[in-house]
Order: structure tokens, then sequence, then C-alpha cells
């Protein structure tokens, strides 16, 4: 697997507990601080699928061999697809209700169950 953004990342919000903030007290995900427009690529192969929520906003599921990938706060969405590594999936933004600036939120479950995608890297 690889990471969903090329270039220098910075987490803004790293996952798991966080003791009780306003809208949540466990993050199912990590945040990376991401211009608006900066492509998204898929981590692995798999099929992608656009899903979205009132605070996820627009975003894509991955299924892939190793997890399921769950991107949003989506600038932008590819269609559904079959998928490489490396390819395009869309682009980083500020979509939905949970989002204070652009920025992309990334979580990967493994057997239905949510995992850190950086200890998966």
């Amino acid at each position: 697997m690889i990471y969903p953004l090329k270039g220098k990342m910075v987490v803004t919000n790293p996952f798991g507990f966080k003791g009780g903030t306003k809208w949540y007290k466990f993050h199912t995900g990590v945040d990376f601080r991401a211009a608006i427009g900066k492509e998204v690529i898929a981590p692995e192969d798999g099929r992608i699928e656009r899903v979205n929520s009132e605070a996820g906003g627009n975003g894509i599921r991955l299924y892939g061999k190793r997890a399921v990938h769950t991107f949003w706060h989506l600038s932008a969405r590819q269609r559904n697809k079959q998928v490489k590594q490396g390819d395009r999936i869309g682009a980083a933004g500020s979509s939905g209700k949970w989002t204070t600036a652009s920025h992309l939120h990334w979580e990967t479950k493994v057997k239905g169950i949510v995992r850190n995608p950086l200890n998966l890297l």
C-alpha cells in the first residue's frame, strides 16, 4: 500500500481517541492537510464507488484486496470503476458538515473493523 497523497504530508488529526471534542470522541481515520484540488490516489488496487454523507460530504470508497478505504471531504471524484494503485481517484476539498478547512480524511476497515491506515503501510 501507498499513501493517498503525493509529496509531503502533514497529519492534522490523527486516528484514535480524542478525549471528547465538539463532534466526536474517537476519530475513525487520519486527516491530512491538503489544498483544494490536490490529487488523491488509490493506495492499492481495487474497485471504487462514490459515497455521500452529511458529515463527510463527497466521498470515495475503495474496495481493495487488503482493506476497504473511505476518503471524505473531496472536491472531485472519479466514477465507479476498477483502479490500480497510484491511479487518481479524486481531489481533496472541504465538502461536508464536519470540516473547517480543506483536507483529506482517510478511513480504513479490515474485515469490518476500523483500523489506523498508517499502520497498514
